[in-house]
């Protein structure tokens, strides 16, 4: 209710965001937990890994089709994208963009720290796999880039105002899937280096190990978060 309209928007999108990231951790523990349960269950580390992967693809063309769907790219029975009012068509976009690039990233997170605490036995191991998920997504990035720039040239032979928007809102959400994978990843080899224990996918290390780090490693490390935040 703040009569400064910059205020405001800023206060509720700091809002929307805290919202996003809480929903798409709901979500995608939620199906990870099922994934576990009824599939992965007495699995080798092998088939863990491929079903990880897996799992992040199939979020990764989710957030293709939906967002789609979203901007009628791809018709849907029932669902008006709002040609008539571009700017609700655009918050709805942003809206679960956000949802989605979370949850994609999320997934992405867990399947490439699984990577790396079945791959990694010394600290340059773990660093070396960290900026992995950049060159995995990229690549997968540009392929999708190319069938969303193929799928808005059907019919008409010219990218229409929702279809780039689209493409651009897809895109810049791709990049954040990225940064969320590789950060992690990068903050895991770090606590590897420091504490001399790689921790397993979720960021957690055995309680003995946690208890027994000393004040020089935990200082070691805030020095290090202090540094990547200027």
């Amino acid at each position: 209710h703040c009569y400064r309209k910059t205020m405001a928007m800023y206060s509720w999108k700091a809002i929307s965001a805290t919202i996003s990231i809480f929903s798409a951790v709901l979500i995608f523990q939620g199906v990870n937990g099922l994934v576990e349960a009824y599939i992965l269950e007495g699995a080798s580390e092998r088939t863990e890994l491929i079903v990880v992967m897996v799992h992040m693809f199939i979020w990764f063309l989710c957030l293709q089709i939906l967002l789609a769907v979203i901007t009628g790219v791809l018709p849907l029975k029932g669902f008006n994208p709002r040609f008539d009012d571009l700017e609700v068509m655009e918050a709805r976009l942003k809206t679960f963009a956000i949802l989605l690039g979370h949850i994609t990233g999320f997934a992405a997170i867990h399947a490439f720290a699984v990577l790396q605490v079945q791959m990694a036995t010394t600290p340059v191991q773990a660093f070396m796999i960290a900026p992995l998920p950049w060159v995995v997504i990229f690549i997968t990035g540009r392929a999708t880039d190319a069938v969303r720039e193929r799928v808005a040239l059907i019919g008409d032979k010219e990218k229409q105002e929702h279809e780039a928007m689209w493409d651009d809102e897809t895109e810049e959400t791709e990049d954040d899937v990225v940064g969320l994978a590789v950060s992690f990843c990068f903050i895991q080899a770090t606590r590897f280096a420091l504490g001399g224990t790689l921790p397993n996918d979720e960021g957690e290390e055995p309680g003995p190990v946690e208890a027994g780090h000393t004040r020089l490693e935990a200082g070691h490390l805030v020095a290090v978060g202090a540094v990547l935040a200027l």
